[in-house]
């Protein structure tokens, strides 16, 4: 039998940093006990949100321990405060003799990232009108048709007319799905008698963004890219694998996916209901322990994107997003490091959100320069610190090198 986890506590006078925003190494997270805490960031559209004060019951520091990168966040106690340190380890633990707690920071985590999400749309989509959510199944399946991806354009109308039955658009979508018929084919193969292990081949859509749904998968073999359609374009957002988990968000809560998945390899995948969920609860803690960590690694990566899109030069943008890329695979950064990315230079491009018109110059800088090669249409450079000081050469000839804190810069 598993033993309760020993809970340290620590008592902070009023005016103390309890956390800092880019420290990295940080293990441990917080629960306040008494008194209050301020939390702030340095990221443009985040700062000067609501909920900047924290009191008894609420948490900290749980997305840089338990995703193993920087913190995002300072926070300072706003008078004399109790803290329940958790470490890493303990967490599990904690789930098996409180719950209730390890359910709050899931359900708060799932609210974030909708949060995150709506401002990077906002940013990203220029803000477009606010129905832009009941017709993104609707505009991808556009997409989709003018790409000729007809698979994805049918599974893309047939479930905004699912979805959104009253929608503007049902009955041109309703036209689309007749004359899309012959693409009426099952997207995988139910490989257990339980229904509960699909296999889904190379190209299809696992879900999409927008769409309503009631479960969330497991990646047991194969690889799948996350993404968006932006202005036209399909910006990938992550590579997904074995032991990574997906749309956790329909079953936390009742809103649309805010993001699409398509198998880059056959995906063998094992799909959890929300029945089986709550089940999952209170006999695997380490997969809540998974989808904790999951959430927390998304966010420190959503909030990075945010503080990505206020940069204005497409240069700086492009090498800072390579200086993400490189902290999320957690490169050593010394001399001489060599590191392929899992991306190719057209994909980082479209992570940053490059228009046509700027790629030009982008491609000729990665050219010209010996420190970096393709390699299996992969970028290569032989030297990180070669991305580290053009990042913070760009982002110096931008303007924009103060206030912007990302984990990988020179005065590391």
């Amino acid at each position: 039998m598993p033993e309760k986890p020993q809970l340290s506590i620590v008592n902070h006078p009023e005016g103390n940093y309890i956390t800092i925003e880019g420290k990295e190494k940080e293990t441990r997270f917080f629960i306040v006990q008494k008194g209050s805490v301020g939390i702030s960031n340095s990221i443009p559209f985040i700062t000067n949100k609501k909920n900047s004060t924290l009191g008894p019951g609420d948490f900290f520091g749980v997305i840089a321990a338990m995703s193993g990168f920087t913190q995002i966040e300072t926070t300072m106690s706003l008078s004399a405060v109790e803290l329940v340190v958790v470490d890493k380890s303990q967490f599990e633990g904690l789930i098996r003799f409180n719950t209730p707690i390890a359910m709050k920071i899931i359900q708060q985590f799932s609210r974030r990232v909708r949060q995150l999400n709506s401002i990077l749309t906002e940013l990203t989509r220029n803000a477009e009108n606010a129905d832009e959510d009941v017709e993104i199944l609707y505009k991808n399946a556009l997409y989709y048709m003018k790409e000729k991806k007809m698979n994805r354009a049918f599974y893309c109308f047939k479930r905004y007319v699912e979805c959104f039955p009253s929608a503007e658009n049902v009955q041109k979508a309703r036209v689309a799905i007749k004359a899309l018929i012959s693409y009426n084919k099952p997207g995988f193969k139910v490989t257990s008698a339980n229904e509960s292990v699909r296999l889904y081949p190379k190209g299809n859509l696992i879900c999409s963004e927008g769409e309503f749904g009631e479960e969330m998968f497991i990646i047991q073999s194969g690889m799948a890219n996350v993404f968006k359609i932006v202005n036209g374009m399909q910006v990938v957002l992550s590579v997904i694998k074995a032991g990574d988990i997906f749309g956790e968000m329909c079953l936390l809560e009742a809103k649309p996916r805010s993001a699409s998945v398509v198998v880059l390899e056959d995906c063998l995948v094992t799909v959890i209901t929300k029945q089986n969920f709550e089940l999952m609860v209170s006999l695997k803690p380490q997969i809540i322990g998974r989808i904790t960590q999951m959430l927390a690694e998304r966010i420190w990566f959503m909030y990075k994107q945010i503080a990505n899109a206020a940069i204005k030069d497409p240069v700086a943008r492009f090498f800072d997003v390579l200086c993400i890329q490189m902290e999320r695979d957690k490169v050593v950064v010394a001399p001489f490091t060599q590191h392929i990315f899992n991306f190719n230079v057209d994909q980082f491009m479209k992570m940053a959100n490059i228009e046509d018109v700027d790629k030009r110059k982008i491609v000729t800088l990665i050219s010209e320069d010996n420190k970096f090669k393709i390699v299996s249409d992969k970028l290569l450079v032989t030297d990180v610190m070669e991305i580290i000081r053009l990042n913070d050469f760009y982002k110096k000839q931008s303007g924009r090198n103060k206030n912007h804190i990302h984990g990988y810069s020179q005065h590391r």
